[in-house]
């Protein structure tokens, strides 16, 4: 058996992260390298398999043992020709450590070695940390000596939904080739990639894969939308946005810019779930669900020429921004939309800042509590309703006078007083009341509401008890530590609008 001596390949290795020329993300990583480094013992290299590379290492019938980068015609002790090789190969991590450099023609001083030598990222799981990463690390600080990348993004390891480790014996298995035939090899990769936080496994289910294929469906509906407007063709790659845009537009080209910027801080990060988490409720939950039908009600009125540019530039950022991972479908999209040249080669979208109305979030809550009413009570989308709309800044008014009120069928008065038996909707600066006389049984509804606050009151009871936890605080990941403050002040502006409503009801 051959050994490699670890000793003075450890202290370098670890020196390197230690002092910055490597880094681990997430940086708790590190740990698990510096735990394996500091126990690590020599390394048997040999392996007793048909393939692999073969240890150079010649045995002579004299004794003696010739270690040589080239085969030796004689034995340098007795002058022997005959002899035999080592019938062992290398251990595979011992040949994937050279990896780096050994692909970029080492140890000759070639361009490509100086150019590509030390690459900036490798991503790669945790499970393989202590066999390839740390290995890489040693041999590359040994033998360049330079680190041979800058940045370690470690990835979790893909389980079955229950968060079991899939194998053949469980039958938990999943063909990714399979899964691609039935439903797109887009899908599979936006599933994936949602799901994948940084170090964290992935308990894989094809309910995401059949949710991003929806997904897909969406947009591709979106840019018909679009193109039913513009016509195909009609929206130039270089195209820019619109000068003096509309409240609704000024709205929509303000999100892009804000969460272009951000997808791109993220994606620095990294935290390319979160980019396209975030970037996945952008599309569906504000172009799709409320800028696309907004826009309806301006593609044929004055305002037409101005609506129609925006939806082309939004859609093909859009575009741009989800190419990555769902390549195949943007393409075939950006054919229809822009006509020209391919998505993969346009530039990255930078959009100016826009002032956007802040009413507009006030107008989309208020939408929202009305739809959300009508959803828990049965009620038809189209079933008209009265609303008494306390709106000191006239918020309402001006969306009123934009005829998109009508989009939830209201019937609006306004008024600081709250009619008897009534529920309340508080949207920014207004609150707006929805008699409930004839519509809902007031004693259901109180029903209702209680069993939501305790709902509520639990979930701000278990947010808090973690929260509250030093244990959980120091020691979770930082994001999961926010989500949790994020889900606890949630819990309790709900509670707070929920009691109100029972208040209301008297």
């Amino acid at each position: 058996q051959w050994f490699v001596k670890v000793e003075p390949l450890v202290g370098p290795a670890m020196e390197a992260v230690k002092q910055g020329e490597a880094d681990f993300v997430p940086e708790q990583w590190e740990n698990t390298y510096f735990r394996w480094m500091e126990n690590l013992r020599d390394w048997c290299i040999s392996r007793q398999l048909w393939w692999g590379h073969r240890i150079p290492a010649w045995y002579c019938s004299c004794g003696e043992v010739v270690v040589s980068q080239n085969e030796p015609a004689i034995c340098p002790t007795c002058g022997s020709n005959d002899l035999i090789q080592d019938e062992d190969v290398l251990d595979t991590w011992f040949s994937s450590a050279l990896w780096p450099f050994s692909t970029l023609g080492w140890p000759d001083e070639t361009a490509d070695l100086e150019r590509f030598y030390p690459t900036s990222v490798l991503v790669t799981g945790y499970d393989i940390i202590s066999f390839w990463v740390s290995r890489m690390l040693m041999m590359g600080v040994h033998f360049l000596p330079d680190v041979p990348f800058r940045t370690i993004v470690i990835h979790g390891m893909v389980r079955d939904e229950f968060h079991n480790k899939m194998s053949k014996s469980r039958n938990n298995t999943v063909d990714p080739l399979e899964v691609i035939e039935g439903h797109g090899a887009d899908p599979l990769r936006l599933a994936l990639l949602q799901a994948a936080g940084p170090g964290q496994d992935v308990p894989f289910s094809m309910d995401w894969v059949e949710g991003a294929r929806k997904f897909g469906n969406k947009l591709w509906n979106a840019v018909r939308f679009v193109l039913n407007h513009t016509g195909a063709g009609s929206v130039p790659a270089d195209a820019g946005y619109p000068d003096d845009p509309s409240p609704e537009s000024a709205w929509i080209l303000g999100r892009l810019g804000e969460v272009g910027e951000r997808f791109d801080a993220l994606s620095d990060e990294y935290r390319l779930a979160d980019a396209y988490s975030m970037l996945y409720n952008f599309a569906w939950s504000e172009v799709f669900d409320w800028y696309i039908e907004l826009s309806k009600a301006l593609t044929d009125g004055p305002e037409a020429d101005e609506v129609r540019a925006t939806l082309g530039v939004v859609m093909r950022d859009v575009l741009k921004l989800f190419h990555p991972v769902i390549p195949f479908v943007t393409e075939e999209l950006w054919k229809e939309l822009v006509g020209d040249g391919f998505i993969a080669s346009s530039a990255w979208p930078v959009v100016p800042p826009v002032s956007a109305p802040p009413s507009m979030t006030t107008f989309q809550e208020l939408v929202t509590g009305v739809r959300q009413f009508r959803a828990t009570h049965g009620l038809s989308p189209r079933s008209e309703l009265k609303l008494v709309i306390d709106d000191p800044n006239g918020v309402a008014e001006a969306w009123w006078d934009r005829q998109f009120l009508s989009l939830v069928s209201v019937v609006p008065t306004y008024g600081t007083d709250a009619p008897e038996g009534s529920t309340r909707i508080v949207a920014g600066s207004l609150t707006a009341y929805l008699p409930m006389e004839g519509i809902v049984d007031v004693a259901l509804e109180k029903e209702r509401l209680n069993k939501r606050i305790a709902d509520e009151e639990d979930v701000v009871r278990k947010a808090g008890a973690k929260l509250t936890n030093a244990d959980f605080v120091d020691k979770a990941p930082s994001a999961v530590v926010e989500k949790e403050r994020g889900k606890l002040a949630e819990a309790e502006a709900k509670l707070a609008s929920l009691r109100a409503q029972l208040v209301d009801l008297g």
